[in-house]
């Protein structure tokens, strides 16, 4: 279709923000980090700093719905330089861990890359806040032994 005009896409991130619907959140996200114009991108964050829902919420839909994983990995470094709590960031954490375990791709390839940066950086996150989740001890042995069979992969 058709690229809409400028007054349009400046009008709906205005509503977004204006509206604070709990679906917002994301294309709001989408807005910031598509390249947009410098003054879409001030638009999008002013609507998304009114946005009163929970964004770990709106990052982990990113990570589990979209399909590029560029923003799969720009909601995982919103959550790292947010201020959302411990337990949000967690949540969103260890989404991103458990979501990059689909990827069933050749080792090596800018995909494979990409996701296992997404995995380090999320365990990284869940190091930073200290995370105590149960479910944790699992989920990195999950992890390592992931990693260990994929650089096995990789190496043959």
């Amino acid at each position: 279709g058709e690229k809409p005009s400028n007054p349009v896409v400046f009008g709906a991130i205005d509503a977004l923000g204006n509206l604070k619907p709990e679906e917002a959140f994301v294309p709001l996200f989408i807005a910031i980090n598509l390249g947009y114009r410098n003054r879409f991108i001030k638009k999008a964050e002013i609507a998304l700093g009114r946005w009163t829902g929970d964004p770990a919420d709106g990052c982990v839909d990113i990570i589990l719905h979209d399909q590029d994983v560029t923003f799969q990995q720009k909601a995982l470094e919103y959550t790292i330089s947010s201020s959302m709590n411990t337990e949000s960031k967690n949540k969103v954490a260890k989404t991103a861990i458990s979501h990059s375990f689909s990827y069933t791709g050749a080792a090596g390839s800018e995909l494979y890359t990409k996701y296992v940066k997404m995995r380090n950086d999320a365990a990284r996150l869940l190091g930073d806040i200290k995370s105590q989740d149960e479910e944790l001890p699992s989920l990195l042995k999950k992890k390592l032994e992931y990693d260990k069979d994929l650089e096995s992969k990789e190496k043959v």
